[in-house]
């Protein structure tokens, strides 16, 4: 279903960015690999390569000045080409009440979880309009660009001792809708998916009922938390990865071109 296209996901050394690397590659895109760490980074790529799939790695941290120009010059130069899909997959959650939360905590979600995607979003929306144009100068339609932003339930919903996560995601909902309208001209679709629980490294269960940090970082939840989420979802289960880079690869898929603006919710039925 994405045979030509070229993709720059985020966070794809793990998890749901890992999986939704792999799905894309064998689906036929050519992934820009993005990730903070370099050896789950340059796994995920190797793992693709290995498959036959074409996929780069770009390195970095996406809150430096600079990584948005560094991923799409990545994929330029790789593939000679412009790029057709973005995905922003990488975030961190983080818990407290709001009168536990401090300014720093409030600003680094909002940096994680909004800004970065936004400056990406920044970043290759011009080249996205000048294909645009350059195709409809040669008498084509545009190809239909996708920008997937990857929310949460707690963005839709809100979500307890939440707020500065909870915030964070409902910002990126509604740049999605607001960027929607900005690029529909260009035929660039912008949509979002909100995910409940998904089993990744970040939803891990935490013993003893207290939540492990790696600086601002969650890596999970108490059991207790997890086990009443867990009861609370029609399903009965947790999503997993794949089922979760399904989700994104419909938005990218030709079947989404007439879907932009939207947040789609995947989440068990929770």
């Amino acid at each position: 279903m994405l045979k030509g296209r070229v993709a720059i996901i985020t966070g794809a050394g793990r998890g749901i960015g890992q999986a939704t690397a792999d799905l894309f590659s064998r689906q036929g895109a050519s992934v820009v690999v993005c990730d903070i760490d370099s050896t789950p980074c340059q796994d995920t790529v190797t793992s693709i390569l290995e498959q036959g799939g074409m996929a780069v790695p770009c390195v970095g941290d996406v809150l430096e000045d600079g990584f948005a120009q560094k991923a799409i010059d990545t994929a330029v130069k790789a593939f000679e080409s412009g790029v057709d899909i973005i995905v922003n997959n990488a975030g961190y959650g983080g818990k407290g009440f709001v009168d536990e939360t401090s300014d720093s905590f409030w600003g680094n979600m909002l940096d994680i979880n909004t800004t970065a995607p936004f400056r990406l979003i920044r970043a290759v929306t011009p080249l996205m309009k000048q294909s645009a144009k350059s195709e409809l100068e040669a008498g084509k339609t545009p190809v239909c660009r996708k920008i997937i932003n990857v929310s949460s339930i707690a963005g839709t919903d809100g979500l307890v001792a939440s707020a500065a996560y909870a915030t964070s995601k409902a910002a990126i909902e509604g740049l999605t809708r607001s960027v929607a309208k900005d690029l529909g001209h260009f035929n660039i679709c912008v949509n979002a998916v909100s995910f409940g629980l998904i089993k990744t490294r970040l939803s891990r269960p935490i013993e003893a009922n207290k939540v492990e940090h790696v600086g601002e970082k969650v890596m999970g939840f108490p059991a207790k938390f997890l086990n009443h989420m867990v009861g609370l979802t029609p399903l009965g289960r947790v999503g997993t990865v794949e089922e979760a880079a399904g989700a994104i690869l419909m938005l990218a898929s030709p079947y989404a071109d007439f879907i932009t603006g939207q947040v789609l919710k995947v989440s068990g039925g929770l």
